[in-house]
């Protein structure tokens, strides 16, 4: 009788399908806390400075970058996770949302932080202009320095209500409808680093002091575009296929 009724209370509290209490789970959140007390570790030095004037300093230009970077690869891992599972390794989709949640902390850290800079934190007229600028982010001349920005800014908007409808009870409301809102990940992450790539454009031709890397741009680049045409049915079906065959492969020759 005792087992039934601890099987039943670990399934009702949902205990035993928590990836978070998984050893993968714990994993991703726990680098995820260790990134996120990083961050306030660099705050911690910051002066109080927002938009242009953060590329003037060097510590609150890498807190924009850091940010920004950091994002962007919890949330190329998390596209990562159906084509892992694809080729055995299942334990991948029960962090995706994990890897997702993540990547969008960061990045709204990284557009707030660039609007309103330290600010954000104790000042008021910090908020005001970021609700300023959300006002008028459709106006031509809104990012007339930083032209990047806007790329950034759009794909964020895609990612919130991605972020707002990650929990079961959206999912339930929304029934199939959740899936094909959840596919503007597929237009998010391209923006995303769109607007990275056109940064480092931006930094080479007006020359703020620091050697412009391509690497880091391209490879971001060469990913998205890797993760998404494996997203194709026809060559995910051809990746599976393959996968199993390889599979049958050592099989075969294990007992011969």
């Amino acid at each position: 009788m005792m087992p039934q009724i601890k099987t039943h209370l670990f399934s009702s509290l949902n205990l035993t399908n928590n990836s978070k209490l998984r050893p993968l789970g714990l994993l991703v959140n726990g680098i995820g806390l260790i990134l996120a007390a990083r961050l306030g570790r660099m705050l911690w030095g910051a002066p109080v400075l927002s938009g242009w004037a953060l590329f003037k300093d060097s510590a609150s230009t890498n807190i924009v970058l850091y940010t920004g970077k950091t994002g962007l690869i919890f949330l190329l891992l998390s596209l990562a996770c159906t084509p892992l599972s694809i080729v055995g390794l299942r334990a991948a989709i029960t962090v995706r949302k994990s890897l997702g949640l993540w990547g969008f902390g960061f990045g709204l850290f990284h557009s707030l932080y660039f609007l309103g800079g330290k600010g954000i934190f104790f000042k008021f007229e910090a908020w005001e202009s970021i609700w300023q600028t959300l006002t008028y982010v459709f106006e031509p001349d809104m990012f007339a320095k930083v032209p990047f920005a806007r790329y950034g800014l759009f794909g964020l908007l895609l990612l919130i209500p991605l972020a707002l409808t990650s929990n079961r009870w959206a999912m339930r409301r929304l029934g199939q409808n959740w899936k094909r809102l959840h596919r503007l990940v597929y237009a998010a992450v391209p923006l995303l680093v769109w607007h990275y790539w056109r940064r480092e454009t931006w930094e080479s031709t007006l020359g703020m002091g620091r050697t412009v890397d391509w690497t880091q741009p391209v490879l971001f680049a060469l990913l998205v575009g890797g993760l998404l045409v494996m997203r194709v049915p026809v060559i995910r079906q051809w990746i599976g296929k393959q996968y199993q065959l390889s599979l049958l492969r050592i099989k075969t020759g294990a007992k011969t």
